[in-house]
């Protein structure tokens, strides 16, 4: 067969037209017109098929096609397991092979010819052996058929393999099941993507993507399910569920519009979308459907063959290497290129892979050592934003209480608005059949002296950390990932911290931490199983004295209440402290006073943070219904407890003189917060761990991480230190890991984005909001090159930005006019 033979890779055009791909590719942005050849002169290209060997191509070729067939046998894999789980299956008799010595069966080959049991089957099923869905029928019947034969008809095998024969045939027969007919159709699939093709590479019909990870931007905050309606914006940075759009589109319609009295109590309407003010905003907004996507197509130039844009390393922006071409192999490239030299390499980088190497050596992990390797991207000047709410309620209860107790010291409480960080992203890659694939990757925050939050200085926080189950052998997983945690502790109690805070959280179901799409045979850690992999990591580390010894958040933080007293009294002359909630009183000052010796940490995506915003909004909605019910009165107001506008008075309701306060105001008491954060940090009390570091007391270390970030480290792509922003690009640009074959090509995706940020596709993120713009008119400054802005961002937050900005295509830099501007077309 033509598409079997494997020759070089031949390079193809770069000014593919619609005719030669089919379906959507959504690395490149709504509106990319690939005719355009402006900056593709600068364009850095990453092409591995290119650089392979012949018998890299071989492998890599054969490697995909049996994952093709595993995949594609998935429903046969289900079939079988349920025939070896049967009850007629007693005590796995068809599992295994037959062993005529053990039984005592002499007679057994010279009656049964072809041994075969369901176990083999599987095994070859797992392998990607068989070629053809009637060799698999032949071998599960070849099971029965041999216990048949061998077995009188009485005997209990000879029955029980009769019955699971026609359980077997009735399921393959297709009735009510569609993916078995259409397995067994000789028609195949066509469908407008395909139209009928077969992959020249792996040999399989169309493959369908994960659903995409849509998260409602309005209040509701739904995950967006499959065939639901939802909307988006011109840029693509912002979605709405159906529910959320029209009742935004409702509460912000003109005056001379419909509108229906307002609903109070329980059945009232949610608040509008914070950030819209008027129905122009949604003027722009798109409705589509959430369906489920196949991969996009591409045809050859020379050799005139389909194949899937992932098998053939396909990029839209610089062309396709075909790896079926009939070319002679002399002609290949003897030595395949080290695509580890495109990232360089940095002092962490070297000391985690040096430490790494010679641990595996230790351990015998001799060929993991050798073809693992560590990058690591730093940046430098990274900004974590205090919650407004929180810092806003430090603020007030610190300003109350140094009203109320002026000689007290009251700046061990105060928050700063921001706090700087140096990012840093760690990366383990492996080569796989001559292609790179990563396979773990880990995001710390590194606080260093001048850190205005003291709590914060000299501390590390494990942001994420996540992995994909491909790493051979598989046997060195564990341990690398281990050696990498320990060589990262060693690097940094060496360099001054001395702490690190790990927060021991699961991913949930649907959410990946960093790869989007894991293999589905990798299991979500429970969360006893997660803590007790990082109490392994820490004994490891503490029994090579690189930590001393680890506690609690809550142990550290939370449980060593001061038992020092504000003295007060609640009397006349006491100073009044006016709390929103209900009327103007005197408060203890006790309740303004965090009552713990020092505040604890805040990191950038961490529980704490969210936590308190969360208790602070649910205070202040309390306080609000509060404030609400008094204002307009009720049954039973009276002057005394009404404290608002109205009163009942002799039966009738007369309106109160209200004074202004002129005392410091206050939504939330710092002890309440406490109490309540006290809470539910002892809820996960041994999932935030404080790991203290072995650090050498004698020598004064500075610890400047800042200063520890290499010079080209400024010309990296943002996105590769922030999980947030790396996991929209991979699951909005459909860069999967769940196989091996999608794991490669993604990879291949990185390293391109990594040289080539200034290539048009969808990599560009806002700078206020970090969400990704997936369109190609957006507003970029002239002075700024790597300045954006969404849609929403420019219209609320254009003045943070000391120069003009104009809506320009990235891919031809020419200015867009606004009123031009047409919304991406539905799909």
């Amino acid at each position: 067969m033509a598409a079997a033979r494997a020759g070089i890779a031949v390079r193809v055009q770069t000014d593919l037209k619609n005719a030669f791909t089919t379906g959507l590719n959504k690395s490149v942005p709504v509106g990319w017109d690939p005719s355009i050849k402006t900056g593709k002169e600068h364009l850095k290209h990453v092409d591995p098929l290119g650089q392979m060997s012949a018998g890299e191509l071989r492998e890599h070729i054969n490697a995909l096609r049996r994952e093709g067939r595993v995949k594609s046998f998935e429903k046969l894999s289900e079939i079988l397991h349920k025939l070896m789980a049967d009850p007629r299956n007693r005590h796995g008799v068809f599992n295994t092979p037959v062993d005529p010595e053990a039984m005592d069966l002499p007679t057994y080959n010279e009656i049964i010819k072809k041994p075969m049991d369901l176990g083999t089957i599987d095994s070859r099923l797992q392998q990607g052996q068989y070629l053809d869905i009637q060799d698999f029928i032949a071998d599960v019947r070849l099971v029965f058929e041999n216990a048949m034969v061998f077995n009188p008809r009485t005997h209990y095998i000879h029955v029980d393999a009769e019955i699971l024969w026609r359980k077997f045939d009735a399921i393959m027969s297709g009735e009510g099941d569609r993916q078995i007919k259409r397995m067994l159709s000789p028609r195949g699939h066509v469908c407008h993507a395909c139209m009928g093709h077969t992959c020249t590479i792996c040999e399989q019909q169309c493959l369908q993507f994960t659903l995409p990870h849509l998260q409602c931007s309005g209040n509701c905050g739904t995950d967006i399910r499959k065939g639901s309606i939802y909307f988006v914006t011109r840029d693509g940075s912002r979605v709405w569920c159906h529910k959320c759009r029209n009742r935004t589109a409702r509460e912000t319609e003109p005056s001379g519009g419909r509108k229906g009295k307002k609903k109070r109590g329980k059945g009232a309407e949610e608040p509008p979308v914070p950030g819209v003010t008027n129905i122009q905003e949604y003027g722009d907004l798109v409705k589509k459907k959430c369906e489920v996507e196949v991969e996009p197509w591409v045809k050859c130039f020379e050799c005139d063959r389909w194949l899937h844009q992932i098998c053939g390393m396909y990029n839209p922006v610089q062309g396709i290497y075909c790896a079926n071409n009939d070319r002679a192999l002399t002609e290949s490239t003897s030595v395949s290129a080290n695509a580890d030299t495109v990232i360089p390499t940095c002092k962490l980088s070297n000391f985690i892979q040096e430490f790494l190497r010679r641990e595996l050596e230790g351990v015998g992990e001799t060929s993991a050592a050798q073809t693992l390797y560590v990058r690591v991207l730093s940046f430098a000047g990274e900004r974590m934003v205090i919650p407004e709410a929180v810092n806003k309620a430090f603020q007030e209860n610190t300003t109350a209480l140094a009203h109320s107790c002026p000689d007290r010291d009251v700046s061990g409480q105060v928050l700063p608005a921001q706090v700087p960080y140096t990012s840093r992203g760690i990366y383990l890659f492996q080569k796989h059949e001559g292609l790179d694939v990563c396979l773990f990757g880990l995001y710390v925050q590194e606080f260093g002296d001048d850190c205005p939050l003291v709590a914060n200085r000299r501390s590390v926080y494990i942001a994420y950390l996540d992995s994909v189950r491909y790493l051979t052998p598989a046997s060195a997983r564990t341990v690398a990932y281990h050696f990498i945690m320990m060589a990262y502790f060693d690097y940094v109690r060496r360099n001054g911290f001395e702490r690190v805070h790990i927060w021991s959280c699961p991913p949930q179901k649907r959410i990946s931490y960093v790869f989007w799409c894991r293999p589905s045979f990798q299991k979500t850690p429970s969360a006893e199983h997660l803590r007790a992999w990082y109490n392994r990591l820490l004994d490891k580390a503490k029994a090579r004295h690189i930590v001393k010894g680890w506690s609690t958040m809550y142990d550290r933080y939370f449980i060593n209440v001061d038992s020092t007293q504000i003295p007060f009294e609640d009397s006349a002359g006491a100073a009044p402290i006016a709390t929103r909630g209900v009327t103007s009183r005197v408060v203890d000052p006790n309740d303004h006073v965090w009552p713990t010796h020092q505040l604890p940490p805040l990191f950038d995506g961490d529980f704490i943070p969210a936590e308190l915003d969360r208790i602070l909004g649910r205070i202040a909605a309390r306080n609000g219904k509060v404030r609400r019910s008094t204002q307009y009165g009720g049954k039973s107001t009276t002057i005394g407890s009404a404290g608002g506008k109205y009163g009942i008075i002799g039966g009738r309701a007369v309106r109160i003189k209200e004074e202004q306060p002129t005392q410091p105001q206050v939504e939330a008491k710092l002890r309440e917060v406490f109490d309540k954060c006290q809470f539910a940090v002892q809820r996960l009390k041994n999932d935030l761990l404080v790991v203290d570091l072995a650090v050498d007391t004698t020598v004064a270390t500075p610890c400047a991480p800042q200063l520890d970030v290499p010079a080209w480290s400024t010309s990296v792509p943002r996105f590769f230190g922030s999980r947030f922003m790396f996991h929209q690009l991979c699951s909005s640009a459909g860069y999967q890991f769940d196989t091996l074959r999608r794991a490669k090509h993604s990879t291949m995706m990185m390293l391109h984005h990594y040289l080539n940020e200034q290539v048009p596709q969808a990599n560009t993120f806002c700078a206020e909001c970090h969400l990704l713009i997936s369109h190609v008119n957006l507003w970029r400054c002239s002075m700024c090159p790597r300045f954006a802005l969404c849609d929403w961002c420019h219209r609320h937050r254009t003045d943070r930005h000391p120069h003009p900005l104009e809506l320009r295509n990235v891919q031809t830099h020419q200015v867009v006019q606004a009123s031009e501007l047409l919304p991406p077309p539905a799909i």
